[in-house]
């Protein structure tokens, strides 16, 4: 059995379910400087194992249905980007199409992404 069609079960078996937590947020304005920073709220908002398939198949279907930069099987995708929910949709979605997920780390330097 595919890894993907493992995922597909398990999102479905568990659907209603929560699948991910992450810690809420809301944006400030410095008013002095105009420069927005993020300020961690006490709570935390979860999505299920439904919400996070939806939004993995979102990603797959524009990927793989895109008129000018369709993703397939084997293609490489490069992400940076933080650990969040967002992330594991996209590396999910990699998955889903047979794409290879390739993990760049947000510390790195210009010269170390080369």
């Amino acid at each position: 059995m595919r890894l993907i069609h493992i995922i597909s079960d398990i999102m479905k078996k568990y659907s209603s379910r929560p699948a991910i937590g992450e810690r809420d947020y809301e944006y400030i304005e410095n008013p002095l400087t105009k420069e927005t920073s993020i300020k961690l709220l006490p709570q935390y908002k979860t999505i299920t194992f439904q919400q996070l398939w939806d939004r993995v198949e979102h990603i797959a279907n524009e990927w793989y249905y895109h008129p000018q930069y369709q993703l397939n099987d084997g293609d490489k995708v490069a992400i940076l980007a933080f650990t969040s929910s967002d992330y594991v949709c996209i590396d999910i979605a990699c998955i889903r199409l047979g794409a290879i997920s390739i993990h760049l780390q947000t510390s790195s330097t210009k010269e170390q992404m080369q």
